[in-house]
């Protein structure tokens, strides 16, 4: 029996004494797609919310549109456009602005703002809609045209919209 207990005790610290060697396995990290479109990172207000008064009525403060725009492959250019009552296109459209955003590094690029005003809108209607057009390619019509928002591969582009009325003299 002393022997049986000796010889337990043996193989326990045998197996206390062995130490086990977990290697952890990392994270595989792959370069994202080329030609993927970017993303709305974030939105104020949000997207599809109806915007307060413009900033030419005396019903309230100027309503601005802010939006972080992000891309996965960070040396992507994204252009974007700010268009009023499109789609669809009718006489009251309106290409209100374009710029872009050089990839530099970071997913998430620096914001952008907006306020439609009576400068930019069609006095025609107070009901209107602002979009957001933005793509990683380059827009292929004028922003004045009938479709201001088209690029050679749509896949590319990610596009929102806000309601807000606004009635301009």
């Amino acid at each position: 029996m002393l022997r049986g207990l000796q010889l337990g005790l043996g193989i326990g610290a045998t197996l206390v004494s062995m130490t086990a060697c977990v290697v952890p396995v990392g994270p595989k990290w792959s370069d994202p797609v080329p030609g993927t479109p970017p993303y709305i990172g974030s939105a104020n207000p949000p997207v599809g919310s109806a915007l307060g008064p413009g900033q030419d009525s005396d019903i309230g403060p100027p309503v601005q549109v802010e939006v972080n725009l992000a891309d996965q492959d960070t040396g992507d250019v994204i252009f974007l456009r700010w268009i009023i009552d499109y789609p669809p296109y009718s006489g009251a459209t309106r290409g209100a602005l374009e710029v872009s955003q050089p990839g530099g590094g970071s997913v998430v690029r620096g914001g952008e703002v907006f306020a439609p005003d009576c400068a930019n809108v069609s006095p025609t209607t107070s009901s209107h809609q602002l979009m957001l057009a933005a793509s990683t390619q380059v827009f292929v019509t004028a922003l004045d045209s009938a479709t201001p928002d088209a690029v050679t591969d749509p896949s590319t582009r990610v596009e929102a919209i806000w309601p807000f009325v606004l009635n301009c003299p």
